[in-house]
């Protein structure tokens, strides 16, 4: 049976520092989300002062001392240093080695120490003071020669000088840029939605609010573009930009304060879905105004159908039976399948088709656009089905 995971923050003259906002959240309550989205089961602030400290969420909790801790020999203490953040990776890594290793000390780092209640009570007099828990770990390290294991993934981050939380905010927003972004997505897209996310992310705005406002945006732009004419077509094609930079931070907004959610996780895959088909809808409506003949709804039919087709072989396959937490959709490809087809799909997904759309709509062409859609939407539809359903 897997040891209990308690991770321990001695906030003793440090109460000021746990209501430090990043990311739209004091550093308190980071610390509990943190914990536990990387498989620790409850934090506990050490302090005499409960007042001074943020309101803690479940299952965190404030006790004046390591005096009040249960004494249950099932169960491994995190002790971890005031003024220090580990983000999720870090603390998933060591989460697992401690669960391998036992009481240990962290030797890239002295503000993080693993021991059981026997050990913690022998260095409550330590973990009290100034510099408490680096002290603690050399004692132990000393007196019961504990292992040493290093943290291999993720970050610990430090919040002692004035500049750091400035510093550590913009890190993790930095790291919320996923690897499978597109070209002008990574170097366009994010760094606009990255800066409206540092600007929402205090605000009372949810993620799942933003989407429903990107996916209006998008429609609007639609609308715009099915009434024909190059100006109204550019202007549409710029709303149908502004809606995938703007889809971009509920997702962001969404990981930094885990709100993650898989009705928004469905909201936001079905929306941009919604809007793509719209959109596509909207040009052969617009180029049909124009000659009368049927062949850009036929075309216009087909690339909305493809689209539909692909999207419901992408939940059916990698979404529907998702549950863990994180992002509901990262991938095209089912259990890390990386082979070709699938790599070559991931590729096909991206967003930065939307820069041709609004490219084509300022030079007056975009029928062409529709022409492409309507070839490559069932195509990639069919791609898929090959990658889902092979031997």
């Amino acid at each position: 049976m897997s040891p209990r995971i308690v991770l321990v923050v001695p906030a003793q003259g440090h109460e000021e520092v746990l209501t430090l906002r990043l990311g739209g959240l004091d550093l308190s309550r980071r610390l509990v989300y943190t914990a536990v989205k990387a498989g620790v089961d409850e934090v506990v602030f050490l302090s005499s002062r409960p007042d001074r400290l943020p309101q803690v969420v479940a299952p965190g909790k404030i006790l004046p001392g390591v005096a009040s801790l249960p004494e249950t020999p099932d169960t491994l203490y995190l002790l971890l240093a005031p003024e220090y953040l580990p983000d999720v990776a870090f603390l998933s890594d060591l989460a697992a080695t401690i669960r391998e290793t036992g009481p240990c000390v962290i030797r890239n780092s002295r503000m993080l120490l693993a021991c059981d209640h026997r050990q913690l009570r022998e260095v409550a007099h330590l973990i009290a003071r100034p510099g408490g828990v680096p002290r603690a770990a050399d004692h132990l390290e000393q007196a019961h020669g504990l292992p040493a294991v290093v943290v291999r993934s993720g970050m610990l981050y430090r919040l002692s000088e004035p500049t750091d939380p400035v510093f550590v905010e913009r890190a993790l927003f930095s790291n919320l840029v996923k690897e499978t972004e597109g070209f002008m997505s990574r170097h366009v897209e994010r760094r606009l939605s990255l800066a409206l996310s540092r600007r929402l992310v205090n605000t009372r705005v949810t993620p799942n609010q933003i989407t429903l406002i990107s996916i209006l945006i998008g429609l609007a732009g639609a609308l715009l573009i099915a009434m024909g004419g190059r100006w109204w077509q550019t202007v549409g094609a710029l709303l149908f930009l502004a809606h995938s930079i703007l889809d971009g931070c509920d997702g962001e907004i969404a990981r930094i304060k885990f709100m993650e959610s898989r009705l928004g996780g469905i909201l936001d895959f079905w929306g941009d879905n919604v809007v793509h088909a719209a959109v596509f809808y909207a040009i052969g409506h617009a180029w049909w105004r124009g000659t009368g003949s049927l062949w850009p709804l036929l075309l216009a039919a087909l690339a909305v159908a493809g689209t539909f087709a692909s999207a419901s072989l992408v939940y059916l396959k990698t979404m529907r039976a998702r549950k863990s937490g994180g992002p509901l959709y990262t991938s095209l490809a089912p259990d890390g399948d990386r082979s070709a087809t699938a790599r070559m799909a991931d590729y096909l997904s991206r967003r930065d088709f939307i820069y041709l759309v609004v490219i084509l709509a300022a030079f007056g062409h975009l029928n062409w656009f529709l022409v492409l859609t309507a070839v490559g939407a069932p195509a990639f539809a069919l791609v898929l089905a090959r990658m889902y359903f092979r031997k």
